[in-house]
């Protein structure tokens, strides 16, 4: 790890005691401490998927106990993220896979490391893919049934009074539709952003 730490420091990839108030800049100590604050601000206060889990909790302790464990789980996700990505500029610090022609997106950064790193463990690379692809799914399925759940509880009730004289089947019905129709639309967007 000592070797990593040197390879980003002379790579000028540790930024953190650079107090340079310039906004422009990409990572200071103010960007990252302000857009930090602003960025998970969002996330535990307004996030629909974040308030759900704060709805399920049986009172505000509990909610508040569950905040405090996600921080900590999120913060040491962070770290593990950022020590990746050093890990990985360690790596290939002096051979860009990008500029070989190895890879044509920088998306395939972290597999391809995975695949050189674990090529020699025998679904050790199936694993992982296996993992990242459930992860991903996780967060957008929950996502998708956030915007599904507002849709329904803030622009279908106040609009439709017959709404709630529909039976229960006919509600659950029109809810999973919706789901379907944003996932769709997700799908749609994700394959025109590409």
């Amino acid at each position: 790890m000592e070797k990593v730490w040197r390879i980003a420091e002379r790579g000028g990839r540790l930024n953190f005691f650079d107090f340079d108030p310039d906004p422009r800049r990409r990572h200071t100590f103010w960007t990252t401490i302000l857009g930090g604050t602003f960025v998970w601000m969002a996330i535990y206060s307004c996030n629909q998927a974040q308030v759900q889990r704060y709805l399920a909790c049986r009172s505000e302790k509990e909610a508040k106990k569950a905040i405090f464990l996600n921080w900590v789980w999120m913060l040491m996700i962070s770290v593990a993220a950022c020590m990746c990505g050093l890990v990985m500029y360690a790596v290939y610090e002096n051979c860009d896979p990008m500029e070989s022609n190895r890879i044509t997106n920088t998306n395939q950064m972290t597999p391809l490391l995975v695949l050189e790193i674990l090529s020699h463990v025998p679904g050790a690379s199936g694993l992982f893919i296996a993992s990242a692809f459930s992860g991903t799914l996780s967060t957008i399925s929950s996502g998708i049934n956030s915007i599904a759940a507002v849709f329904v509880e803030d622009i279908i009730k106040p609009n439709c009074k017959s709404w709630a004289h529909f039976p229960e089947r006919k509600r659950t019905r029109i809810s999973k539709l919706l789901a379907m129709t944003f996932g769709i639309a997700t799908m749609g967007l994700a394959a025109l952003t590409s």
